[in-house]
């Protein structure tokens, strides 16, 4: 792709005079997106899998801006995508060895990955009788493949694993005990509060550090009022002008701020 943008620069005047009307599609469904995109990354943090959708658009516009050159950038492309599967193939290798040169709260999370079952048997040994959660969506989800076991978002503001949302309900829990994973050592004082009592453990193991959080007796009222609620806003602040028929999120732990009358949501009533 480098190259390419490089072709088009390069003869860009060229190509707009003898393909105008394929060089529009072009800008309409691969340049104008991604500029926006660009744009909108100064003020958000966008993923590169965004961009994605608009790929093949670009690649069968070039077939038709530049035919009798489209199978020399495809050689260039070969190339760099070969080079990039060695680096990402050799990654696994470097990074159990990477301890010896990696600050260690970086290499801890690199480990996850090509290490996972130190951190699944450390889980396994302490998991007995608890519901396994994690603050982290990456870290619920690496792990939770590799050890054969859901592990819940817990506490987690971020926009991202809010699937969690659809999966857990809190309410079947409140009471439970919890056994939370992280990278931070200062999680209890996020999660600490939520529980009747709270215990933080350090797991040093082959050069990983990451941080267990015994938590007895969840309080779900707690974590409704204080998390839920956060959640609610952030993520399920509905207008009260689109119609809606129905809401995991709301019915699940907001049920009072469903109107019967007009099957719409209203969050200001929610009770807090």
């Amino acid at each position: 792709m480098p190259w390419v943008i490089f072709y088009l620069i390069r003869r860009q005047k060229a190509v707009v005079r003898e393909n105008s009307g394929i060089f529009s599609i072009f800008c309409y469904m691969w340049v104008i997106p991604f500029v926006l995109l660009a744009f909108m990354s100064f003020f958000r943090r966008v993923g590169l899998h965004w961009s994605l959708a608009f790929c093949p658009f670009f690649f069968v516009c070039c077939i038709a801006l530049f035919p009798a050159d489209f199978v020399r950038l495809i050689r260039y492309s070969a190339v760099f995508s070969i080079v990039l599967v060695i680096f990402a193939g050799s990654a696994p290798f470097f990074a159990r060895r990477a301890g010896q040169w990696c600050v260690p709260e970086k290499y801890s999370k690199l480990a996850m990955f090509v290490k996972p079952e130190i951190f699944c048997d450390i889980i396994r040994r302490n998991s007995a009788g608890r519901v396994l959660a994690s603050d982290g969506y990456t870290e619920a989800c690496v792990l939770g493949y590799h050890c054969k076991h859901y592990i819940a978002l817990f506490a987690s503001p971020s926009r991202s694993g809010r699937q969690d949302d659809i999966i857990t309900d809190y309410r079947e829990l409140d009471g439970r005990n919890f056994l939370i994973f992280s990278f931070d050592p200062d999680i209890i004082k996020k999660v600490g509060p939520y529980f009747e009592t709270a215990r933080q453990t350090i797991a040093n193991q082959d050069g990983v550090t990451f941080y267990l959080v015994f938590g007895d007796r969840f309080i779900y009222s707690r974590y409704r009022s204080e998390h839920l609620s956060k959640i609610l806003r952030a993520f399920y602040d509905i207008p009260p002008f689109l119609p809606i028929k129905g809401g995991y999120f709301y019915e699940k732990y907001f049920p009072e701020t469903i109107s019967s009358r007009k099957g719409r949501f209203n969050i200001s009533a929610v009770s807090f």
